[in-house]
């Protein structure tokens, strides 16, 4: 039981960190020799690979740090046997206009709980976007 808990707070604190763009903060919820997994809609180059917390987070920073307005609209974290399922929907401004991105995140926590020792992330693409309508902005 707490095993599990500790792998939901990790999955927690890792949406937590995406959601403010903290990188720093996201590369501390990898394990030093975590290994990082990416498939994402680009024909040419789909997949990516990482190795450590620093390389995953900023695999991840290269994704999301070009938007001027980055915001959370939806997301959750659950456990999935002994893995952690963290997903998010973000809204994002970009020079090029707004964009709409999902990212799935399944994760499988070190043993000694320091961190995810492997993270497999599947994205649907900066897929082109509406503005949020105002109300609907914080």
């Amino acid at each position: 039981m707490d095993r599990a808990r500790s792998a939901l707070e990790l999955g927690e604190a890792f949406l937590a960190s995406v959601r403010v763009r903290d990188w720093v903060a996201l590369a501390g919820t990898f394990a030093p020799d975590a290994q990082f997994q990416a498939v994402v809609d680009n024909e040419a180059h789909p997949f990516r690979e990482r190795t450590g917390g620093e390389q995953a987070a900023a695999q991840i920073a290269r994704w999301f740090d070009d938007g001027d307005v980055h915001e959370v609209v939806a997301s959750g974290v659950e456990a999935m046997a002994d893995r952690v399922h963290v997903w998010y929907r973000v809204h994002n401004h970009e020079p090029d206009g707004w964009k709409l991105v999902e990212q799935h995140v399944f994760a499988d926590p070190a043993m000694d709980a320091d961190g995810f020792r492997r993270v497999v992330l599947a994205c649907s693409g900066f897929r082109p976007a509406r503005p949020p309508e105002p109300a609907a902005r914080r």
